[in-house]
This record gives structure tokens, C-alpha cells and sequence, in this order.
């Protein structure tokens, strides 16, 4: 059986993480109650370049997540597949609602996903910017954002994410280089699982390295987003509140598959499906999932926005 044959294939998914669901119907996937974005949230994300969140009401969804990312590593796939995953689409209705308050306009997701478990013998990406082309705006506020969930607690001993404060960066917001004058102004950012940090795409940051004086692995997912009323930074867009269906699914996996070929060890076995499925997948008008749950929504915020 190709490659082709076996990745389009739910039941192959469903195999590896049996916890998850694939278009599944017992899925409740409504949009939960989020944090209200206080003036201090949105102040210290023009002034530094980042802020925090905590999820509510998603610790069954996280930790089915960090399950299914361990259970695709235990089967030697890639964890970028939890993307396939409804469990994946519904936690990401949360950070579509927090990153729409945050930014108090309308927003598209970008098709840019990806996930992580750093465990002793592996770490985070090194230094680097999210975009190396200006995405803040004269206010300071920025037209694109990164939005990262950690699925297990993040610490220093499994590679916690450090970033560089905006206004302790002299390189900022484009330089390519990572170099730091002052590296007492470095931030670790420790997170305990359901917190969601956001960050500009122009902002310095990094993960570390894991330890063996780690408890657990690293695991956390992000997924990038833009305002509405910009250009494409990536395409296709997609609208924040729509959960693809399966084909769509795959296909924006296997984009960031291709986008990040030059980090990881890609096979032509895997590159040439990974082809297949972005044309297949991303040519065509977006489809949502056939399941009457997850059509369009507005998310639900808690207290009013200040």
C-alpha cells in the first residue's frame, strides 16, 4: 500500500490515537467560555511583544491532545498529524476567540500549524523571529499573531519557551540575527498545561533544550493568525470558526510538512505525498467538517473587554 493510500485513510489516524476522533458526531465542539482581555493583556503586547492566557474548561481536550501527540510518537509519526484530530479544530476555537479579543477585529487563521514533545533527548526551535518582514503596526499593536498552547506543563528542565522582550531588543522587529546585549532581559516563559501564550511574529524567541531532570516531555501546539482587514501573509485563509473537514485537514499538514522540510529529515516518499495532498487538499474551496456541530459560530466571551 502507497503512502498516499495509508495517510488518507482515517482509520489509519484513529489507529494510532484511538482517544481521538476523526469528523466524529460525539464531539461537542462549542465554542468555551474564554478570559476576558484586560487594558494590561493588550498593553503588555505592544510593550513586549507577548501575553498569556489560561483556557477554561479545556483540561479534557489538552490532555487528550498531549495523549495523542505521545501516541504518535510511540508510533513513529510526525506530531504535526494531531492536526488531523477533531479534539486539535476544537481547541482551536478557543485560541481563535482568545486571539479575537486580544486583537479586537476580525482575524483569519493562516494555514500554518505545527506541534512539539521535547524530551530529554531533543529541544525546541532555536532563536528565531516568526516573520522576518514587519508585522506591527505604528501603534504597536501587530496584524499577525502566534498563538501557542502548552498540552503538559512547560518548565526549564523540559524546554520551557524563552523569548527577548520587544523594548530589550535592539535588532527588533526584522533582523535576522539573534543577538542579545543584555541577556539578563531574556524571559522565561514556564506555563502549566491550558495556558495559552501569544506572541507578535516579529518577537525573539526560542525553545530549550529538554533534561533529565524532566518529569514529562514538552508537548504544546501553535497555530498563527492574522487580521482580516491585511494581506495574505499565507495561503489559503481560513475562517477562525470552521472545523475542516478530513481532506482539508491532511492537506494543510502536509503544507507544513513541505514548509519545514529544510529542519526536519523528509524522505521523497513522504515530500511526493505531501505534494499530493496540498493540491488535492488546498486548491479547492474550503469544506467544513459534514457533522451539523461544528458549523460557523461566534465565540462566547466572559466580562466585557476593557
Amino acid at each position: 500500500m502507497s503512502l498516499r493510500n495509508v495517510w488518507e485513510d482515517p482509520q489509519t489516524w484513529t489507529g494510532y490515537c484511538p482517544g481521538l476522533r476523526i469528523e466524529g458526531n460525539d464531539l461537542d465542539a462549542s465554542p468555551p467560555p474564554v478570559p476576558a482581555c484586560s487594558t494590561t493583556q493588550r498593553l503588555q503586547l505592544k510593550m513586549d511583544g507577548y501575553t498569556q492566557f489560561r483556557l477554561q474548561a479545556q483540561d479534557t481536550l489538552v490532555h487528550k491532545l498531549a495523549d495523542g501527540i505521545n501516541a504518535l510518537h510511540n508510533s513513529r509519526q510526525h506530531h504535526v498529524f494531531i492536526a488531523l484530530y477533531d479534539e486539535f479544530w476544537a481547541l482551536k476555537q478557543s485560541m481563535s476567540a482568545i486571539v479575537s479579543a486580544v486583537l479586537d477585529t476580525p482575524i483569519q487563521m493562516l494555514p500554518d500549524v505545527w506541534a512539539w514533545r521535547v524530551d530529554a533527548s531533543s529541544a525546541g526551535w532555536g532563536p528565531h523571529r516568526d516573520k522576518l518582514i514587519s508585522t506591527i503596526r505604528e501603534d504597536g499593536t501587530p496584524n499577525s499573531l502566534t498563538a501557542w498552547v502548552a498540552l503538559s506543563d512547560a518548565t526549564p528542565e523540559n524546554g520551557c519557551l524563552y523569548l527577548l522582550p520587544a523594548g530589550e531588543d535592539l535588532q527588533y522587529p526584522t533582523h535576522p540575527t539573534a543577538r542579545i546585549s543584555d541577556w539578563q532581559a531574556v524571559r522565561a516563559l514556564p506555563a502549566s498545561a491550558g495556558t495559552c501564550l501569544i506572541w507578535n511574529q516579529n518577537i525573539l524567541h526560542w525553545g530549550g533544550k529538554g533534561s533529565r531532570w524532566a518529569e514529562h516531555p514538552r508537548i504544546s501546539v501553535a497555530i498563527e493568525y492574522q487580521r482580516a482587514d491585511v494581506p495574505a501573509y499565507n495561503e489559503p485563509l481560513f475562517d477562525p470558526y470552521v472545523i475542516p473537514n478530513f481532506t482539508t485537514r491532511l492537506a494543510v499538514v502536509s503544507k507544513q510538512i513541505l514548509q519545514y522540510a529544510h529542519m526536519y529529515a523528509v524522505s521523497d516518499e513522504v515530500k511526493s505525498a505531501a505534494e499530493y495532498f496540498v493540491a488535492r487538499g488546498l486548491s479547492q474551496p474550503q469544506k467544513s467538517c459534514n457533522n451539523a456541530s461544528y458549523r460557523t459560530h461566534t465565540p462566547r466571551l466572559t466580562g466585557a473587554l476593557t
